[in-house]
């Protein structure tokens, strides 16, 4: 960061987002800009006839064939903001792009996350609303629209409440009305709000859409129209301005707050204020120069600042031979004496015309991003003076041509935005300050995106590989923290883990099918027991990750006095393990724990852990049975034990154990592990166990002998068994905080059972039945299994128990022996697994407190389609199965297909048959009116919504309240829900 000090009332602009005639986003904005172009246009005799411009009027010399059109304004992603077309046809067009732009802004500063639910405020204005005048009335006069959803839809008091509903912001959601300074008074007051902590982050803007969008007015002399379609603001012909359509929004926090949260600061608002000017003017729409100059000189005194530092104003600069003059006079009054063309002057509105409630947002849009890029691009149309303006004996010069800042030192900028009725707004900008560079990070990195449709997330995916490739330049880590925490989580995902961006770049490429996220997933955690380990496991996430590196230290800093030896040369060492029972122990244990450890710090929070063998001391420690300096006394006790116990072999067969059964005449075999219904291990003295590999061999069974020199599991760990029941005695022995699964037993574990020191003594020689525990971890429908350890023993054995649990994800921390050279890689890819699959991570945890930087990425790519009134075309997008944030109650986990609903209500003698024909007949009723934001929406068929809360929870006996299903996205997600719950009603009916 620079040395610059700072009052503490500095706002941070954050984020924009803005579309305006000539280009649809703010770099499109830019590059019209700096290359000097109108973004106006002009019509054409077909396309005016069309819009109901009659043939006399074209024919009129004063009518002016061009202005200020917005591409696509009939357009909107309905489905995205959760809105039926009906609702999505009589919403003001202006609401709609509003609500878009809101969207892309917070993407922008990559705090859509950190502003929803949270204390983010919205302030905003809009134009008048022609089309309802134009458009809609007629509708209602016909009876087809309802004067409350009228209402709702179109009335700028909804505006920004739209968009905190929507976005589900909860700080202040204002509008703001001023005529033509209205997004510049929003903006002023956004950062007032801000100042006084009313919230933590702000939104604010404005928008004005002209309907029908055709361009062309009327000329007439004496008004505020340009005769010939060109603004010339500050010029000698300059006669006047151009409508035009458009819309802008800033995303706007406490300086202080985003220099701590490492945000990307754009610019810095140091100071702005609001008046009005009266009556001391000729008329009520003229200007003032008194009120123009005493705003400008009370948001310079609040931002400290003196004239003489500021090197460019944007201007109102409408154009027109009055407010030009005036607005200089202002200026001239305001700066004081100063040096002449000292300070360069513009207008946007040379370029894309007047866009009334949106002009101010728009020009502050503009004035970011001269400060951003430090080049001034030109005022357009400029050639000779207004000579009424008086500059050469003024500071200023209208700036004619693209130049770059002509200032040394800070660049600092003035915007001016004022309304037709004396409410004027001044702000003062300067450019972002230096940041601290970011921690170095040489990754993996891991990148994610999320989409409401895999369409949308293909989309996403290209654009930002195309983004990354024309910003080769960018922090991979903070394009990676950017995706993580800067962007709101949606139901279709993906991730792509990458070493830098050209591999990202590449994943991106190939990165073709998207994962629905599940609602709240279950996961489960498997530990391997001890053949998985291996020297030199987990060496690059111990080297690469500060977090699992610190939690392996604990456990080998608390077995090395204990072992005699400094564990961690043994584990990052070449000698390998060799057999080495309290070796391969210690080095296994601490290494799952070590995982299990970073995973939660990440957020992972699993509801069911299963062990196998050794694995179950890692998971009981875990659950909380054992401290972790009691479990690594267990291990070296159970290690030891078991090493000195007298020599055996085990072998891995492919076979249930049903099979082998008849085969184990030998008593002083045993079946060392039940693993699955294709693998058994058999344990005892060597002698035995070579023999029952000749019966093997004889009857053409495979198997595999394990390195162990020990039967474990077996008889012959019967002294160890009660040497190890006397330690941990001594230990202190807790119920589990989480369920795990018993080897003993294949149930789950009783807090008896995992507080008896024998417990844990017979579970060195009893069998592990592992295939037990599969099934009981089937029964408690889990969604995704994680093997927190080396390999993935486990996760093939639970994938041969089965369809239930075999096709479930299976994601692995750490590669086998032969692919340990991707160590660290693996770990990450299966926190992108977690994520994909639905599970909240806190990604936080991966970057620690202010060590990155928030980067500017690609927004959402919204699949707008054309809602108009009375469009019978208007596309019905097919139902979203998108949740709310407060989604009906969930039954338990269905893992086969649904029944047909309507053979299952019909079914003799279902004492529920009439409920569910009452039900989804009306059902059927909300689906022919349309639901929209709530069933309060639907003015009398809100009866509806309620009839059907009661049918569901006095009928059904479910827990459901009004305001669960009212917050439920569209009518298909509902019946799909009420359809479960049904289900689960159906099979409790019949079971009883």
């Amino acid at each position: 960061m620079d040395n610059r000090t700072y009052t503490g009332l500095e706002i941070a602009v954050v984020g924009m987002a803005c579309r305006v005639p000539g280009a649809d986003d703010v770099e499109g904005f830019w590059q019209l800009l700096r290359e000097g172009r109108e973004g106006l246009r002009e019509a054409d005799d077909a396309e005016l006839l069309a819009h109901g411009i009659k043939p006399e009027q074209l024919a009129d010399p004063a009518f002016v064939r061009r202005g200020g059109t917005l591409r696509d304004s009939d357009c909107f992603d309905a489905e995205f903001f959760r809105m039926s077309p009906h609702e999505a046809q009589i919403t003001d067009p202006q609401h709609r792009v509003f609500l878009e732009l809101a969207w892309t802004a917070l993407d922008d500063a990559a705090l859509g996350p950190a502003a929803r639910g949270g204390s983010c405020g919205v302030y905003a204005g809009a134009g008048a609303n022609l089309y309802l005048w134009k458009y809609l009335l007629e509708a209602v006069r016909q009876g087809q629209i309802g004067a409350t959803e009228l209402a709702i839809a179109n009335s700028n008091d909804y505006l920004a409440s739209r968009v905190a509903y929507k976005l589900d912001l909860r700080g202040p959601a204002l509008n703001v009305q001023s005529a033509c300074s209205t997004s510049l008074v929003a903006i002023h007051y956004a950062c007032q709000a801000l100042i006084g902590g009313e919230c933590e982050i702000a939104l604010a803007g404005g928008v004005r859409i002209n309907q029908p969008q055709v361009p062309g007015y009327r000329y007439q002399p004496g008004g505020i129209g340009s005769p010939d379609g060109h603004c010339r603001a500050f010029d000698a012909e300059a006669g006047g301005t151009v409508g035009g359509s458009g819309a802008g929004v800033v995303v706007l926090k406490r300086l202080e707050d985003a220099l701590a949260a490492g945000d990307r600061i754009r610019a810095v608002i140091l100071g702005s204020a609001v008046n009005n000017d009266g009556a001391d003017k000729v008329g009520f729409t003229a200007p003032s120069v008194v009120g123009q100059a005493a705003v400008i000189r009370a948001a310079l005194a609040m931002g400290e600042v003196a004239p003489d530092s500021i090197g460019y104003v944007e201007a109102h600069g409408t154009g027109t031979p009055l407010g030009d003059p005036i607005e200089i006079a202002a200026l001239r009054d305001a700066f004081g004496p100063l040096p002449p063309a000292s300070c360069l002057i513009g207008s946007v509105k040379t370029n894309i015309g007047h866009l009334d409630a949106a002009a101010g947002v728009v020009g502050l849009i503009k004035t970011v991003l001269l400060l951003e890029r430090g080049e001034i691009p030109p005022s357009l149309h400029f050639k000779t003076a207004n000579p009424a303006l008086e500059l050469e004996r003024s500071p200023f010069e209208v700036n004619a041509h693209l130049r770059p800042w002509p200032k040394g030192g800070l660049r600092r900028a003035g915007v001016s935005s004022f309304g037709i009725g004396g409410t004027n707004a001044h702000v003062v900008l300067e450019q972002a300050p230096l940041l601290t560079p970011a921690t170095a990070d040489t990754g993996p990195h891991t990148f994610v995106l999320s989409a409401r449709t895999p369409a949308d997330l293909s989309r996403s995916a290209g654009e930002l590989a195309d983004h990354l490739s024309r910003f080769s330049a960018l922090s991979p880590a903070d394009v990676a923290y950017t995706t993580q925490l800067g962007l709101i989580a949606l139901p279709q995902r993906l991730a792509v883990v990458a070493d830098d961006l050209a591999q990202a770049i590449e994943r991106l490429g190939q990165a073709d099918s998207a994962i629905t996220a599940l609602d709240a997933p279950r996961v489960a955690w498997l530990f391997p027991g001890q053949g998985a380990e291996y020297a030199g496991m987990a060496a690059r996430l111990y080297q690469g990750d500060a977090g699992f590196r610190q939690h392996l230290d604990n456990c080998l800093t608390l077995f090395s006095p204990l072992l005699g030896f400094d564990l961690s040369a043994r584990l990052f060492g070449t000698e390998g393990v060799d057999g080495d029972t309290l070796l391969a122990q210690a080095m296994l244990f601490s290494v799952e724990y070590a995982l299990a450890q970073r995973l939660r710090d990440f957020g992972v929070r699993p509801v069911a852990l299963l062990g196998h063998s050794l694995g179950e001391i890692s998971a009981a420690c875990v659950a909380g049975v054992f401290e972790l300096d009691e479990a690594v006394r267990l291990i070296v006790a159970r290690g030891r034990a078991m090493a000195q116990s007298q020599p055996g072999r085990m072998l891995a067969v492919q076979a249930p154990v049903a099979e082998l059964l008849g085969l184990l005449t030998d008593t002083q075999l045993a079946v060392a592990a039940d693993n699955s219904p294709g693998q058994t291990v058999v344990a005892g003295p060597q002698a035995a166990v070579e023999a029952f590999a000749a019966v093997l061999d004889a009857q053409g069974y495979l198997y595999k002998p394990l390195p162990s020199r020990h039967a474990f599991h077996s008889a012959l760990m019967t002294e160890a068994a009660d040497s190890l029941a006397r330690c941990v005695a001594t230990l202190t022995l807790r119920p589990p905080t989480i369920p795990f699964i018993s080897n003993v037993s294949g149930d789950w574990i009783t807090a008896a059972q995992a507080t008896d020191p024998d417990y844990w003594g017979r579970q060195l020689c009893s069998t592990v039945q592992f295939r037990t525990g599969c099934r009981t971890l089937e029964a408690a429908a889990v969604d995704l299994l994680v093997e927190v350890g080396p390999g993935d023993t486990l996760r093939r054995l639970t994938a041969q128990q089965g369809p239930a649990l075999g096709q479930l994800p299976q994601l692995a921390t750490l590669p086998r022996r032969s692919e340990q050279d991707v160590s660290d890689r693996l770990f990450h890819e299966a926190l992108a697994g977690l994520w994909c699959h639905g599970v909240t991570l806190d990604w936080s945890a991966r970057h620690g407190t202010g060590s990155r930087h928030r980067v500017g990425l690609p927004s959402y790519p919204f699949a707008r389609k054309r809602f108009w009134i009375g469009d019978e075309s208007a596309p019905t997008p097919e139902p979203t199965a998108t949740t709310s944030s407060t989604p009906l109650p969930r039954p338990a986990a269905r893992r086969h297909a649904r029944p047909d609903l309507a053979v299952a209500y019909t079914a003799p003698g279902n004492e529920l048959e009439s409920v569910f024909a009452e039900l989804f007949g009306s059902l059927l009723k909300i689906e022919q009116v349309g639901i929209h934001d709530s069933f309060f929406d639907l003015g009398g068929d809100s009866l509806l919504g309620i009839r059907l809360v009661e049918l569901i929870r006095h009928r059904l006996d479910v827990s459901l309240s009004v305001a669960a299903i009212y917050e439920y996205p569209t009518v298909a997600a509902l019946v799909e829900q009420v359809e479960l719950l049904i289900l689960a009603q159906l099979e409790t009916s019949f079971e009883a």
